[in-house]
């Protein structure tokens, strides 16, 4: 009689324990999917800071290249027309 009584409660709390598992995972597997999306949208952000970072530094290696091609005569008159007005 009892080892009816005992194998029906242990059936009960097996059940129990598996659908708390299973609830587990899967509360477990959706933190991980948003956990693995926020790190994906800081990664982007990374990703847009470094590219406008490169144009950056494109332009100013682009203006660098300018200045540095001229002349010391076109520097003289560059440097009057905006220091002496």
């Amino acid at each position: 009689m009892f080892g009816i009584i005992w194998s029906a409660v242990g059936g009960f709390f097996a059940k129990a324990w598996l659908q708390i598992g299973i609830m587990g995972g899967a509360a477990i597997a959706v933190a991980a999917v948003l956990f693995s999306a926020r790190s994906a949208g800081r990664q982007a952000e990374r990703v847009e800071g470094m590219q406008r970072a490169l144009q950056n530094v494109k332009v100013r290696n682009e203006v660098d290249r300018i200045v540095n091609s001229g002349s010391d005569d076109d520097f003289d008159r560059l440097r009057r027309k905006w220091t002496y007005k």
